[in-house]
């Protein structure tokens, strides 16, 4: 027994180890001869650091998990050592007050572990008055990560192509909608949004197809309201699926309707944001270029972040399931269960935000757990890159994607999948303004030149002779000289051997034939 523990902790610790960014192992025990047993503990102390989502009650905050023979079956016990104060934290044992930590039926469980335990002390720490801001610290850190700064606005609009497959079920309980062109039925809140706005969805409904279909039948409508309210997106989007799932249980709890839906959304703002909206277990994949990024998060209880959340909310996992029912930690719906178990289960959506590149080169898949169950990200992302390559529509592409999901890799349920791909506006787009055309050269302007260039001559040559008041007279006359259209060229040398005076000059450019190409110049 004790080795199956000591094998568990050196994993644990691990895994601990990978998270850097969100904490640091400050002591770790010896795992190597440790003197281990129901009465004797060991420690180990977790230093966590700051980050932009929380709010630390103090810049050193350890927390320390004792820890004895009988971990697993048992939780360990956790304390926070100074002064600091936290609602979570007893002020004179510095215990740790959690839900998972308590012995009970609905305390730990033994598919909890450390890192559930650290980041469900994590989340208390998070604000409480802009609830629609939190996410994982993995989706904050993918979003820095793939961040896009364009120095001009972008311009584009959606295309998207659908399809689905019914696999070996006999009932199709998925249901979607998209819309290239998302229109705010409200009429406000335009201000937030560019040309071209869209919205795409997928529900994946189970135990009935009812609260799937009032999801898509309802989400465009809500939005509009909610950014009607002068909301930012963000939090429209976060009080539109909070403000679904209640008016789903007060419009079907008369029926009894026990059915309930996970929900995964895109929606474009018409500008250069795309928002992923998560509740439940499908999932959302951006392609740009080579590279494959899962922007959702599998809200399920395999996952250690959601096992926290859940335990954090109230509830519990019981043989891997949710209160011992669903796989899925999130979900619209489920009247039944949220009546049984309170606020714990929640339609309450993990929202991230994804900037996009001016060259647009972004493909994006919705799919249902269906397509996920039997195909990973990257045998996705190669599937669909060689029909683009093959130059195929997108329509084509889903469907194929769907047919080959179901019928070479064995998938018996549901599976829909939309793609979705920005196209730019050429028409519209900005451009750099174009250098301004250099002015033509009119004839007058060629006389004017002509001019110049024999007063300049007669100047030059009567300075040299002449006394400085003949000077200034002769350079009044050239700015009352009278011009006449030329092309030929006059020669210094020659208009200082002919014209000796202004007399000359005048008579020399009111003869036509001087301009006549036919004959020599004088």
């Amino acid at each position: 027994m004790t080795s199956q523990v000591l094998d568990r902790l050196k994993d644990e610790i691990e895994h601990i180890k990978r998270e850097p960014y969100l904490w640091n192992v400050v002591q770790a025990p010896n795992l190597v001869t440790p003197k281990l047993s129901i009465t004797n503990y060991i420690t180990l102390s977790v230093r966590l650091c700051e980050a932009s989502d929380i709010v630390l009650p103090h810049p050193n905050l350890i927390m320390e998990f004792a820890i004895n023979a009988n971990y697993g079956a048992h939780p360990p016990v956790v304390k926070c050592p100074g002064e600091w104060s936290h609602p979570m934290v007893h002020s004179k044992s510095r215990v740790v007050i959690l839900n998972l930590l308590q012995r009970n039926e609905k305390g730990w469980c033994k598919s909890y572990s450390i890192l559930t335990v650290l980041h469900a002390f994590r989340m208390t720490l998070r604000s409480k008055s802009t609830p629609w801001e939190n996410r994982s610290p993995l989706l904050h850190r993918l979003e820095d990560k793939y961040r896009v700064i364009s120095k001009e606005p972008t311009v584009a609009h959606c295309e998207s192509a659908v399809a689905c497959e019914m696999g070996t079920r006999s009932v199709m309980e998925d249901t979607y909608c998209f819309t290239d062109m998302f229109t705010n039925t409200a009429g406000n809140g335009d201000s937030l949004l560019g040309l071209h706005p869209a919205l795409y969805c997928i529900a994946d409904g189970h135990a009935g197809i009812t609260c799937a279909r009032f999801l898509v039948d309802n989400i465009q409508n809500t939005l509009s309201n909610e950014l009607a309210k002068d909301k930012s997106v963000r939090e429209a989007l976060f009080a539109t699926c909070l403000g679904l799932d209640a008016r789903f249980e007060e419009a079907y709890a008369p029926y009894d309707d026990t059915s309930g839906s996970t929900l995964i959304a895109l929606f474009y703002d018409g500008l250069d944001k795309m928002y992923c909206i998560n509740v439940g277990d499908s999932r959302a994949l951006l392609l740009r270029g080579d590279r494959v990024v899962q922007i959702s998060r599998d809200h399920r209880c395999s996952d250690v972040e959601e096992k926290a959340y859940i335990t954090d909310s109230g509830g519990f996992i019981q043989n891997d399931r949710t209160f011992g029912q669903l796989t899925v930690t999130r979900a619209f719906g489920d009247t039944d269960i949220k009546r049984a178990f309170g606020n714990s289960l929640a339609a309450f959506p993990e929202i991230s935000e994804w900037t996009l590149t001016p060259e647009l080169d972004e493909i994006f898949i919705l799919a249902c757990d269906g397509l996920y169950s039997v195909m990973d990200n990257h045998a996705i992302a190669r599937f669909v890159n060689a029909g683009l390559v093959q130059k195929k529509s997108l329509t084509t592409i889903a469907k194929e994607l769907t047919i080959h999901c179901v019928g070479h890799c064995g998938g018996e349920d549901n599976t829909t999948v939309i793609l979705i791909q920005l196209r730019p506006d050429v028409a519209l787009s900005p451009t750099k303004p174009a250098t301004p055309p250099l002015p033509q050269r009119t004839t007058e302007d060629e006389n004017v030149a002509l001019v110049d260039t024999l007063l300049n001559s007669l100047e030059l040559e009567s300075s040299l002779s002449e006394e400085p008041s003949m000077a200034s007279q002769k350079v009044a006359h050239k700015l009352v000289a009278p011009h006449k259209s030329t092309k030929v060229p006059i020669n210094k040398a020659e208009s200082k051997k002919v014209l000796e005076n202004d007399n000359d000059l005048m008579e020399y450019l009111m003869d036509d034939t001087n301009f006549n190409e036919n004959i020599p110049p004088l």
